[in-house]
């Protein structure tokens, strides 16, 4: 957004791949791989070491290809919408960048006003 990149979100892209993936894989919630679950969640109460455990894949190859696509597809989403939203709120997003670089803190009240100048998605 302002023109250079940096380490500071490292581990976003790796959040929303997971969370895209869980969408397709565990809750159906892709409309051509329908309302199936490829993958069930891990029980809290049984973690075994990395490669131990790890059920065979219960889905054909072609299937495994509709997964990456769809999971490449929401995220590709995702990021178009938040640089939509980071677009539509420019003015608000550089007035508390110049806020956050004379102080490193922004406190409670602070915030409130830029929050209120955000234009919401339709």
């Amino acid at each position: 957004m302002f023109g250079h990149l940096s380490t500071g979100a490292a581990d976003d892209p790796a959040k929303v791949t997971e969370i895209a993936r869980s969408m397709a894989m565990r809750y159906g919630m892709d409309a051509k791989l329908g309302h199936v679950a490829y993958e069930q969640e891990a029980s809290p109460y049984l973690t075994l070491p990395p490669g131990l455990g790890a059920s065979p894949r219960r889905y054909s190859e072609e299937t495994a290809r509709e997964i990456d696509c769809a999971v490449r597809a929401q995220v590709n989403d995702a990021f178009a919408r938040a640089k939509a939203i980071l677009a539509d709120n420019r003015a608000t997003l550089e007035a508390g960048a110049s806020k956050l670089l004379e102080r490193e803190t922004l406190k409670e009240e602070e915030l409130g006003p830029l929050g209120q100048q955000l234009r919401r998605p339709a």
